[in-house]
């Protein structure tokens, strides 16, 4: 399970997102969507602890880990980014 609480991130004046509240649970799947420059892969990176949010707090059962696979999708003339994230109990890395 991944828990966010009251996660904020800004860019100078431009609010990314506000006081975000979601519990991720194992064998779950979830979609993010917005439109471009919402902030769906920075959000992506708070959850993976690639950045830290502002404000708030991104917590994690200390048995599971987190695999965030990112992938480049090509259809026709434009392209798509796929993200996969994956939570897993008891995974050694």
């Amino acid at each position: 399970m991944i828990a966010v609480s009251n996660v904020s991130l800004r860019f100078g004046d431009r609010k990314l997102f506000e006081d975000v509240n979601i519990k991720f649970t194992s064998g779950n799947c979830y979609g993010l969507i917005g439109a471009n420059g919402a902030g769906k892969s920075t959000f992506i990176k708070i959850l993976s602890g690639e950045i830290e949010a502002q404000e708030g707090n991104v917590i994690m059962n200390p048995d599971e880990r987190l695999k965030v696979y990112i992938r480049k999708l090509l259809w026709f003339d434009w392209c798509k980014w796929s993200w996969k994230v994956n939570i897993y109990q008891n995974f050694i890395w």
